[in-house]
């Protein structure tokens, strides 16, 4: 009809005008609520989206597309709980509905239940089995499981069924730099930049395998990339100024660390992670300072701040404990009482 018309023109108040007009001719049709509220969920309405699909699922409880839409609306707002309730009833409406498989299967990996997200994408692929992504997703669950040999597997899948999945190339990059095999996982990565070069995480992960083979030139190339396409990239700015120390170029390590101290003077509600690239900004310049007086004062300072920011990084739920015993970024700081304090317990 006319409305969908307008959504294939992408003229969401036209829809949404169109699927008025049809209730106020029929205001007891559940599928057109459910359609209205998809075109408001395109409008960013979410509100009015949720008054739709649960007006949907009070004139039909049998209608499982509103379910799922009205799952989606309250994930966006949140509520994961109710959302999962509601791909559930979906799912159990509808034993075909392959997007509500995938929404649940999300919200498990979200969690932190990876057994039950493979169960489900098993399912979803059981239904659509030349589905590349949904190959992909179960990849990244059974990683998550530390199951590499099945998530390189699962790679290797949606690689034959969409050899331009940069997403999947990424991936199995880095399961196989999980696995210490960093030339495999280096082809990957250069093959996933060959297909989205705009990708500045892509970069930031080939420089970590070339500093691991301390190939730090290579490093160096790739984090000044990934730098000029995301200029407020707090992490490749710190793996560039370690890089350029670990090369033996203090001046260029100590210029990056400063510029990411200043671009990390933010957020009071920041994720671990923020602090945890901070501390390693703080933590290798401190090891750029001259053997004088005020170097030494200065070394002083920016050990203590790298402490506090690991300290802070460990208390907002920092937790990849085997990144930090080996990360070499903070090596000026294993020698300090306090760094064994901070780390205690872990």
């Amino acid at each position: 009809g006319r409305a969908q018309v307008r959504e294939s023109q992408r003229d969401w108040n036209g829809a949404v005008g169109d699927y008025t007009e049809a209730l106020m001719l029929n205001p007891k049709t559940a599928a057109v609520y459910n359609s209205r509220g998809l075109a408001y969920m395109q409008k960013g309405d979410l509100e009015r989206a949720l008054k739709d699909y649960k007006h949907a699922v009070e004139l039909d409880g049998r209608y499982a597309p509103a379910y799922r839409n009205l799952g989606e609306a309250l994930q966006q707002k949140g509520n994961i709980r109710v959302a999962l309730a509601e791909y559930t009833t979906a799912i159990q409406l509808d034993h075909s509905d392959v997007r509500s498989y995938r929404a649940r299967a999300l919200l498990f990996l979200d969690s932190k239940y990876d057994i039950q997200a493979i169960a489900d994408l098993t399912e979803a692929i059981r239904i659509d089995s030349k589905n590349p992504e949904l190959r992909y997703l179960r990849g990244a669950a059974y990683q998550k499981q530390g199951d590499t040999i099945q998530a390189i597997c699962e790679m290797n899948e949606a690689i034959r069924l969409a050899p331009k999945n940069w997403k999947a190339f990424f991936m199995r990059g880095a399961t196989y730099a999980e696995q210490h095999e960093y030339d495999r996982a280096i082809a990957d990565f250069r093959e996933a930049i060959d297909l989205n070069q705009s990708g500045a995480i892509l970069y930031v992960y080939r420089a970590a395998l070339y500093r691991e083979k301390r190939e730090y030139e290579r490093a160096i190339a790739d984090l000044t990339q990934a730098i000029l396409i995301d200029p407020e990239n707090l992490e490749a700015l710190v793996a560039r100024g370690a890089s350029f120390y670990l090369k033996g170029d203090k001046r260029s390590a100590y210029s990056d660390l400063t510029s990411a101290v200043q671009l990390g003077l933010a957020p009071k509600e920041a994720e671990s992670g923020y602090y945890y690239d901070i501390a390693c900004a703080y933590s290798v310049r401190s090891a750029t300072y001259e053997d004088t007086p005020e170097g030494k004062r200065n070394r002083e300072l920016d050990v203590a701040k790298a402490l506090d920011h690991l300290r802070t990084a460990i208390e907002r739920g920092y937790s990849d404990w085997e990144h930090l015993k080996k990360d070499s970024d903070l090596d000026p700081l294993r020698n300090q009482p306090e760094y064994m304090k901070v780390v205690a317990g872990h």
